[in-house]
């Protein structure tokens, strides 16, 4: 896939384009980041669980990674967003 572009102005807008799209990107990839680390831990836990018939953590070790799990998956989202998009932000303002 090439791109041809005419003059300097739209390899700018192209620049800037691009620099959008990957900063878009890698927003969404953090916000879901907690999501998937839910998914993964509860995976591990009960695959194990079935496997060895026994429980992999302590109910006191599994309550706390649980809470601390979902804090992140709490707070990531909106702070990679104001990471970000500071322009938001600054928008959100009274």
């Amino acid at each position: 896939f090439q791109v041809r572009l005419k003059n300097k102005k739209n390899a700018a807008e192209f620049k800037r384009m691009t620099i959008g799209v990957w900063r878009t990107t890698v927003a969404a990839v953090l916000t879901s980041t907690g999501s998937w680390l839910f998914e993964a831990f509860f995976l591990i836990y009960y695959f194990y669980a079935q496997a060895t018939g026994r429980p992999l953590l302590t109910d006191l070790q599994y309550s706390s990674i649980f809470i601390s799990l979902n804090t992140l998956n709490n707070i990531l989202p909106a702070w990679t967003m104001l990471i970000a998009f500071p322009n938001v932000f600054v928008n959100l303002q009274y």
